[in-house]
């Protein structure tokens, strides 16, 4: 009987998708000139790994944009953050201000020896909302369009 657990167990852990060393978001949208957070959860033996975000389409050649050192304490690069939360087994990137050349494809990342584990997501940027909708409002200035009679 210990023997097909065994075996279970193993089958499982092989089977793709199955026992992720780390899960986030497969898509996320922001807004321009807003912020974003994305919550990546890893495994309980990477708690005191460093973790990084890289963009980049591909995993290999994806560059690091920022990374802990192993600790809880949070580390930031230029409008990017990463802080490491090993008692919720998740780590949260911040990325403020938004532009356009932020959208793309990025990873969660693992640092470890050999292999590193990722997870890759897209990241979209919208239009503000809210100057969309002020766009839309403003008022007809064609004084030829104008319906009130002023004789």
């Amino acid at each position: 009987m210990r023997i097909w657990r065994t075996l279970t167990i193993l089958i499982w852990g092989l089977l793709p998708g199955c026992m992720s060393a780390l899960i986030g978001p497969e898509a996320l949208g922001g807004f321009l000139g807003r912020s974003l957070s994305v919550m990546c959860k890893y495994e309980y033996w990477y708690q005191t790994y460093k973790k990084y975000w890289c963009k980049g389409s591909s995993w290999r050649t994806c560059s690091v944009v920022v990374q802990t050192t192993g600790s809880e304490e949070e580390v930031k690069a230029g409008r990017m953050s990463l802080k490491d939360n090993h008692i919720g087994l998740e780590f949260t990137v911040r990325m403020e201000n938004l532009t356009q050349q932020d959208a793309g494809i990025y990873w969660c990342g693992i640092k470890k020896r050999g292999s590193d584990p990722g997870f890759r997501i897209h990241i979209t940027v919208l239009p503000d909302p809210e100057e969309t909708t002020a766009i839309s409002r403003q008022p007809d200035l064609d004084p030829s369009l104008n319906t009130t009679d002023n004789t």
